[in-house]
């Protein structure tokens, strides 16, 4: 969606794949959820968009939970024996509960805004 849009209750479940759940434009990207062994791609926010409950569970891979350019990551977690790749904002952008469970861990470097990259065993 572009454009001041908003795209909403992206859900996928039983052994599904969401891809390409992108925003653009100040838009907002809400409910953009995977479950049972799913694999959510590309959920992407760029230019002052917020993405929002970027959430995965039970053994899935959340990959390029990005969002850039003064924006808002909120609630990018992953739970139960979950991988959390690229989990980032740039420019100016706050994370917020960059959170894993079950011996994950949640790392922040700074330098041209923060990270947040979650790597099993660390």
């Amino acid at each position: 969606t572009s454009r001041s849009s908003t795209s909403k209750n992206r859900i996928t479940s039983r052994s599904s794949t969401a891809t390409n759940c992108i925003t653009s434009l100040s838009t907002t990207a809400t409910n953009c959820i995977t479950s049972l062994s799913t694999t959510a791609t590309n959920c992407i926010t760029s230019l002052s968009t917020t993405a929002t409950n970027c959430t995965t569970s039970l053994s899935t891979t959340a990959t390029n939970c990005t969002t850039s350019l003064s924006t808002t990551a909120t609630n990018c977690t992953t739970s139960l024996s979950t991988t959390a790749t690229n989990c980032t904002t740039s420019l100016s952008t706050n994370v917020t509960t960059c959170l894993e469970l079950f011996l994950q861990g949640c790392w922040v470097r700074g330098g041209g805004g923060t990270k947040g990259n979650s790597v099993p065993g660390e």
